[in-house]
């Protein structure tokens, strides 16, 4: 089934949304929303790094997973910062959770099920990356994005470079 993926970007809100971040102390979208997802569909701890797991509620009972890097392993991006931090991947509107606080996760384990609990307008998928202090509280939060970074120039996802370096090779004979 096809998804809409929607990414926090300079200047770039989900429609309908330009107006509400900024009334909420935001420069705009703190995560990509892949949307358009069935509801319940299983959803895999995506980074390449050993975490542990915080279960998280909010107030408008929302329900989301944090994976915590064990040690810091990303330098700041932010202004005047510079230094080795430790990360957190956050899932968010989850229907279901799996896990329990403190756990280990590995990447590729099952941590959660797309839903639609809390402050959402429909079933998707909220991924975030965020700037972190060894116990998992979010740093960097006056960046404008709650703290949450653009990963996608940090990650790289050796099974899909794999896959495709195999079917180039394929290709080629």
């Amino acid at each position: 089934m096809p998804f809409v993926l929607k990414r926090k970007s300079e200047g770039v809100c989900p429609r309908g949304f330009k107006e509400f971040y900024p009334f909420t102390g935001k420069k705009g979208h703190d995560g990509v929303d892949s949307a358009g997802w069935l509801w319940f569909s299983k959803v895999y701890f995506s980074a390449d790094y050993e975490g542990f797991l915080h279960l998280e509620t909010d107030a408008d009972r929302g329900l989301g997973v944090d994976i915590v890097s064990k040690k810091p392993i990303l330098q700041c991006t932010e202004t005047g910062c510079g230094a080795i931090h430790h990360v957190k991947k956050r899932y968010w509107h989850l229907s279901k959770r799996y896990g329990t606080e403190g756990q280990i996760v590995l990447p590729g384990m099952l941590v959660g099920r797309v839903g639609n609990s809390g402050a959402s307008s429909g079933v998707h998928l909220h991924d975030a990356t965020m700037w972190c202090a060894p116990d998992g509280k979010t740093m960097h939060t006056d960046n404008g994005y709650g703290g949450a970074f653009d990963d996608s120039g940090y990650f790289t996802n050796e099974f899909i470079n794999s896959n495709i370096n195999n079917m180039i090779k394929k290709i080629a004979l």
